[in-house]
């Protein structure tokens, strides 16, 4: 009886550990980096003294109302483990990745990788990258979209921010963040920091700030009443917002990528702008590029062409003021100015 017991036992626990999974964690400093793969999502949490930890997503049950879905022809998919056949996880050496497969239809890669730029202690920036690929035997329309449930501006009179707003406490619908750049949520000591334009950023064409229940029903779009709270019948004062790319109709083995960064901060200190992203392979503005292949450059030439393409686009503004913003003529005059004092040191 005592052995038959024993063999029961090891074969449940052998059916049931594949369903626990396993979580990897990646640190940059204070700042961790968590994957779940039981489940599919991501999370990050600021390590402090006495191992103290703040979560910049809401944790529960694996942080699961934080993902990626993906709608890929007529269906729409939510990058967990409940929707898609496989998860599985890749830690690399600056980060995790996510692969989530569907059956004969696609694979999509959630890459996140911390940045070796130069920051303060108090500052990190995370490359977040999702990659689908159809591997259907026909063309297919996919589309992504990214649902994030926020704590820490839930804490204050600040659910979030933008360059351009300095409080956005109802739900908000942004078509463009060229002007408005980045959405913040911040409990005045920590940040997170989202930046949705500049540099190689895929830009978004929606995006959505409301109450967490809004967002994560099964509705792509999410149906949004403008200036209402972030309050519902099942929570009080639960923000969220969502990011939706444009759409692509993919041939077979053709992938559709979209790349933003996340800017993470601690001890007051803001999170880094767009601007640290002039050290990336690539600057635009205006969605113009006026930098080459290099974020950085070898010798004087490089520094005047871009100098040059710079002063074009300023002209460019001055001359059809209806297309510019103060943000992007305060950016290329920090720019040129920069560019002018570092070519007395070349």
């Amino acid at each position: 009886m005592k052995m038959r017991f024993i063999i029961l036992v090891n074969l449940l626990w052998t059916a049931i550990f594949p369903l626990f999974g396993k979580t990897a964690e990646k640190s940059n400093g204070d700042f961790v980096m968590q994957m779940s793969d039981s489940v599919g999502s991501f999370n990050f949490y600021y390590l402090g003294i006495n191992n103290s930890r703040t979560d910049f997503f809401v944790p529960y049950d694996s942080f699961s109302n934080t993902f990626f879905s993906v709608k890929f022809g007529n269906t729409v998919y939510k990058l967990r483990n409940d929707t898609v056949n496989s998860v599985s996880m890749e830690e690399t050496t600056t980060g995790i990745k996510l692969k989530y497969v569907v059956n004969d239809r696609f694979e999509a890669v959630l890459d996140c990788s911390f940045m070796d730029l130069k920051l303060q202690p108090t500052q990190s920036i995370v490359k977040v990258q999702v990659s689908v690929k159809n591997i259907s035997d026909k063309s297919e329309r996919c589309e992504i979209k990214g649902t994030f449930d926020t704590l820490l501006g839930e804490s204050t009179g600040v659910h979030f921010s933008t360059a351009r707003l300095s409080k956005a406490n109802t739900e908000t619908n942004f078509t463009s963040m060229r002007d408005d750049q980045w959405i913040r949520s911040s409990n005045g000591n920590e940040s997170i920091q989202f930046l949705l334009d500049g540099a190689d950023i895929t830009s978004p064409r929606l995006v959505a700030v409301a109450n967490k229940d809004v967002l994560i029903g099964n509705s792509w779009e999410p149906s949004l009443k403008v200036g209402r709270t972030f309050n519902s019948v099942f929570s009080y004062n639960n923000s969220a917002f969502c990011v939706l790319w444009d759409s692509k109709v993919l041939s077979p083995l053709q992938n559709n990528t979209i790349t933003f960064y996340i800017s993470l901060s601690s001890k007051s200190v803001l999170p880094s702008t767009t601007l640290v992203l002039t050290e990336t392979p690539k600057t635009y503005y205006g969605g113009r590029e006026i930098v080459s292949e290099s974020g950085d450059f070898d010798n004087s030439e490089d520094y005047y062409r871009y100098a040059e393409a710079a002063l074009k686009r300023y002209e460019e503004l001055k001359a059809h003021p209806e297309t510019a913003s103060k943000e992007e003529i305060t950016r290329l005059r920090t720019e040129i100015d920069a560019i002018i004092e570092k070519l007395r040191w070349l």
